[in-house]
């Protein structure tokens, strides 16, 4: 009796210790030096497949597409950071960090996202939106930018890689229209209603029919 009940508590040992220290693993996306570290198989090809599209976008506006970066799907946060974030960019060492989508529901609850119920293809968008700051910073050069410029340029890529149903809810749900001129694109609206300034900046970068690269323009601004 007393050997059983050992033997199952050493089975409850190895499996919850095999649940909470899963171990990490590190790889470069294909062709890339995306550096991904990660523990589920899933978080690495979500990453590889934002990094590829957010390169093909690079190519359109005409910037440089080379991401020297290390993306990370964690469970909690490490850079230190003073909100509440479901992502983090740190330019200075060109690292992002990525609540994985189990630590977003956990922390935040489900409608995390654009004010959407989080899945698969809003993780993503998580991951893209980091990537296109990391992009802008990459072809700034030196010219110092305010914040809303900044997110103006990731939202707008955020939104515009968005599968188009998910992209409709989110429009429809923040019922907004586009910023009409750049006077009403502030760093204030942003703090205000990050998701209001999302839609707003999404819909203003289609206004202006000029594609991708106007975004490109931006960087002069």
């Amino acid at each position: 009796m007393i050997k059983g009940f050992f033997l199952i508590m050493i089975s409850v040992y190895l499996l919850h210790g095999s649940n909470t220290y899963a171990q990490e693993k590190n790889n470069l996306c294909n062709g890339t030096n995306v550096l991904v570290a990660y523990t589920k198989i899933e978080d690495y090809h979500l990453v590889c497949d934002s990094v590829n599209d957010v390169i093909e976008v690079a190519k359109k506006i005409g910037l440089n597409d080379e991401l020297n970066i290390s993306v990370s799907i964690v469970d909690r946060l490490l850079i230190n950071n003073m909100g509440k974030s479901l992502a983090i960019f740190k330019p200075n060492t060109m690292e992002i960090q990525v609540l994985s989508m189990t630590a977003c529901k956990r922390i935040f609850g489900n409608e995390v996202v654009l004010g959407q119920e989080i899945d698969k293809e809003l993780h993503k968008s998580i991951i893209i939106h980091e990537l296109a700051h990391a992009l802008f910073w990459k072809n700034m050069g030196n010219n110092v930018l305010p914040r809303e410029i900044h997110e103006y340029f990731a939202y707008t890529i955020q939104l515009a890689l968005l599968d188009e149903s998910h992209r409709e809810q989110v429009i429809i749900a923040s019922n907004v229209p586009a910023f009409s001129n750049w006077s009403e694109i502030t760093i204030e609206y942003y703090l205000l209603n990050p998701t209001r300034f999302a839609v707003k900046s999404y819909l203003h970068f289609i206004s202006v029919k000029q594609g991708w690269p106007y975004l490109l323009s931006l960087f002069s601004s």
